[in-house]
This record gives C-alpha cells, sequence and structure tokens, in this order.
C-alpha cells in the first residue's frame, strides 16, 4: 500500500508539473523550510510546523465537512483548543451526531470576507461552496459568514496558531481580506479551489499567494496536486 501510494504521489506530481508547463495551473514554490508534522486522516490530514504550538495555541478550522481527524489529531498532539466552523447542513448534522472532545468547539458560521448571509450552492455530496457556478438546479442554501477579524473579536483572540481553510473556492478572498484584519496569524493552511484552464481561478489564486508574502508567510508544503498548500509567517 504504501509503494502505491508513492507511484500515486508521483503521478499527481508529474501530471502538475506538465500542467504548470501548459500554463494551466500555477507554480507556486518551496520558500520556507522547517519540521514538518502531518496530522489527521489521509483524506483530511495537514502539513504543519509543530515548533511553535503550545497548549496555549489557538486553532481555528473553517470547513468540516465529515472529517474532524486534524482537529482531533491537533488536541492529542498538543492539548490545543480547537475551533471548527461550517454553516453547511450535512456537516451540522454530522457534528450534532458525534461525541467529539471537549477542547473542540463547532461554530455554525462560514468564514468570508464580509459579516452578513451568503448563498451556498452544493458542489459535492457534503461540500457546498460561495463561488458563482451555473444556475443547473443544485440546492442552494443561505447562510451566515463572518470575517476573520469579526471572529476573532467575538472569541476574544488576539492570535491565532493556525488558521485552516478548506472553503471551497472562497480563499482567495479571505486571504485578500487578511491584510485588514488586525488579528496574529501564524500558519495558514490552505487548500486552492483552482481547476485546470480556469484562467479566473489561477489569477485568483496568484493573487493570494502574492498577498501571503506581502502579510509576511512564506510557503512550507505543497501537496503534489498543488492545492493543498501551508504557510507560516517568517
Amino acid at each position: 500500500m504504501t509503494r502505491f501510494r508513492s507511484i500515486a504521489h508521483g503521478v499527481r506530481r508529474l501530471r502538475r508539473l506538465a500542467n504548470e508547463l501548459l500554463g494551466r495551473d500555477i507554480r507556486l514554490p518551496i520558500q520556507h523550510v522547517c519540521r514538518r508534522q502531518r496530522l489527521g486522516s489521509e483524506y483530511g490530514g495537514w502539513w504543519i510546523c509543530p515548533d511553535r504550538i503550545t497548549p496555549q495555541s489557538v486553532v481555528y478550522s473553517f470547513g468540516i465537512g465529515e472529517d474532524v481527524s486534524f482537529a482531533l489529531a491537533m488536541i492529542e498532539q498538543f492539548g490545543v483548543h480547537v475551533h471548527g466552523f461550517d454553516p453547511t447542513p450535512k456537516s451540522i448534522a454530522w457534528v450534532r451526531k458525534q461525541k467529539l472532545h471537549s477542547q473542540f468547539r463547532f461554530h455554525e458560521i462560514g468564514i468570508a470576507d464580509f459579516d452578513g448571509t451568503a448563498t451556498f450552492v452544493q458542489a459535492h455530496e457534503v461540500s457546498f461552496t460561495m463561488v458563482d457556478r451555473p444556475d443547473d438546479g443544485r440546492p442552494e442554501i443561505p447562510a451566515p459568514v463572518r470575517r476573520l477579524q469579526t471572529i476573532a473579536d467575538m472569541s476574544g483572540h488576539r492570535r491565532i496558531d493556525v488558521l485552516k481553510m478548506d472553503i471551497e473556492g472562497a480563499e482567495s478572498a479571505v486571504i485578500e481580506d487578511l491584510a485588514r484584519a488586525d488579528v496574529g496569524v501564524e500558519q495558514i493552511l490552505v487548500e486552492f479551489h483552482h481547476r485546470l484552464g480556469d484562467r479566473g481561478t489561477l489569477e485568483a489564486t496568484g493573487r493570494a499567494f502574492r498577498t501571503l508574502n506581502r502579510l509576511g508567510f512564506k510557503l512550507f508544503y505543497r501537496s503534489a496536486t498543488g492545492r493543498e498548500c501551508s504557510f507560516i509567517r517568517v
């Protein structure tokens, strides 16, 4: 199984490199080297730099779906408190049925670059997106969203040690909004949802990458597909 995963990883990486050369994907170079650790399931795991994380650290996890393995691994490994956020119906229903750790707190709201209500369109079986999609009859729901600054103020947090975002295409707007936030963030783990051949989302990912660099964040991990990225403020 390990050998199969290694081969699959290599194939995905070669495909990504080919698409970068063809202009159908964006090149995001590794900029920083640190000790790395992967926490969570094969599906829901993320890479972090563990050296600065203590039991007093605050972790925000946006986009829970039906997998809290990363949050629970952070709690078990470091004794941190994790705040999970997801406003979508299936995620809320799933979380309500679980018996989760007392240091995991779930909030039925999403993150955006504004405070208010957003229209979410079903993207996959569990996931919903705020990004405009063709009117093809997919289910739509209104749900509350807040800026990162608003959420941090509501929770009394001036510092977020790890900010994880798997928010189905809204990540670029939220990253741009970080420049307006007065809250310290140390690590950002984000899945970029640009798609092959979609010039608009490729450009949005490029802008988000440059904004993170401008704010002092450097890329220390990128997955074989090129979508899951981990940044640290250096």
